[in-house]
């Protein structure tokens, strides 16, 4: 998790020169413990990059991007949270559905090219810990959108045993 959240800033300092101050991001972790969880590599930067071109390009000042990184016993609930654009209801929907189904068409090639990213990071999550994690979508138009993306609470060396018990599942 330390070397994600490091990865965004290192992010958002590289696109403050491109949107100037036109934009503001805060990371709130619950505690320094979750530093030491495992998520898997570039799972944020996608979900930041998505809220920055889709949620705040086009808005004139003051947009934000709020990073809440939480935790229960059993899992680590990431909420990448911008005050953008919004969307349609039928524009989450269909996106929640995309996301829905990255884990079932995760080995599909797709000509289309909006929201690969995305797609790829939800389907890996969801490969490596089931489909009870990934990514879902909650947005109001002119309020914003939140990313909430939902990974087992494992530290690295936890993670091999992990996988090792989520593929013996799948063989029963």
């Amino acid at each position: 998790m330390r070397e994600e959240t490091n990865h965004i800033q290192n992010y958002y300092y590289i696109q403050k020169y491109r949107f100037e101050e036109r934009i503001n991001m805060e990371i709130r972790i619950e505690s320094d413990e979750l530093y030491e969880l495992y998520i898997p590599k570039m799972s944020l930067q996608p979900i930041v990059e998505n809220a920055m071109i889709h949620g705040l390009e086009k808005i004139a000042s003051h947009g934000k991007i709020i990073i809440r990184i939480n935790s229960t016993p059993k899992k680590v609930i990431i909420i990448v949270e911008d005050n953008g654009k919004g969307m349609t209801t039928e524009q989450l929907e269909k996106l929640n559905e995309k996301m829905q189904s990255a884990f079932v068409n995760a080995n599909t090639q797709t000509t289309n090219r909006n929201g690969i990213a995305l797609t790829n990071v939800n389907a890996r999550i969801k490969i490596s810990f089931g489909s009870g994690y990934g990514i879902h979508y909650r947005s109001m138009e002119e309020r914003g959108t939140q990313a909430v993306l939902t990974i087992p609470r494992i530290d690295e060396f936890a993670r091999v045993k992990y996988a090792d018990l989520l593929h013996a599942e799948d063989s029963i």
